[in-house]
């Protein structure tokens, strides 16, 4: 039992804890995704009648359903897998909070333009296509669904793999011989890049460089947490 059950802790190992709350986050997106899907469909959006923003809307739900799975199974599996009483900490929305916001959102686009001018500049990278949404769209849907789908994206991607992730699995690398507090969160943050990187595998023309750069940007993504312990 001592693979899988921390017994000085009363709860199982990390990695487990980990890949537990990955297997219910992927389970509970799809059955909202389906369900959503459903609803949808019932409304006539999906059944070759659509309007032009009927594909919009079936996005922007996506989105919504892929965060709503995220910060549920990350609270469940904070409370019922990592025994904490309070799994999410509520942060007041005051000037530090939303200067924190305003620094993250900078911080992101700034680390995501830097990796992507020197792949660019190395040639390893090659614009083919750019994203579009369907003609005769409504422009206020336009904007706000691809910007929404973003933002969830990247919320859910945050809680699941940084908030969550780093957090267990620096406490599981504390137990490993001759590990610090401070190389257990380097390995725990390490860790968590390398599984941001190989979920993405499943991406549309992922390949294994791709893997390779979406990891380094789960190391970019990272750092803040890592430094602040704030998202």
């Amino acid at each position: 039992m001592g693979v899988f059950w921390n017994a000085a802790e009363e709860r199982m190992r990390a990695g487990w804890r980990v890949l537990l709350q990955y297997l219910l986050y992927v389970t509970t997106y799809g059955l909202i995704a389906g369900v959503v899907a459903g609803a949808l469909l019932s409304f006539g959006i999906g059944s070759g009648q659509d309007s032009a923003g009927a594909e919009l809307w079936a996005l922007a739900a996506s989105a919504a359903a892929a965060l709503g799975a995220a910060a549920g199974t990350v609270w469940l599996a904070g409370r019922l897998l990592d025994r904490r009483e309070r799994p999410l900490r509520r942060e007041p929305l005051d000037g530090r909070w939303w200067s924190d916001l305003g620094f993250g959102l900078l911080l992101g686009g700034l680390l995501m333009s830097g990796i992507f001018s020197v792949e660019a500049a190395a040639g390893w990278i090659e614009v083919s296509a750019v994203a579009s949404v369907p003609a005769g769209a409504p422009s206020v849907l336009a904007v706000f669904a691809p910007v929404f789908r973003f933002a969830c994206a990247g919320i859910a991607e945050e809680l699941i793999f940084r908030a969550y992730q780093i957090r267990n699995l620096a406490e599981g690398a504390r137990f490993l011989p001759g590990i610090d507090p401070k190389a257990a969160v380097l390995i725990g943050w390490v860790a968590s890049s390398l599984i941001f990187g190989i979920a993405h595998g499943s991406n549309p023309n992922a390949s294994l460089l791709g893997t390779v750069n979406v990891a380094a940007a789960g190391i970019m993504l990272g750092a803040g947490y890592v430094l602040t312990g704030r998202l």
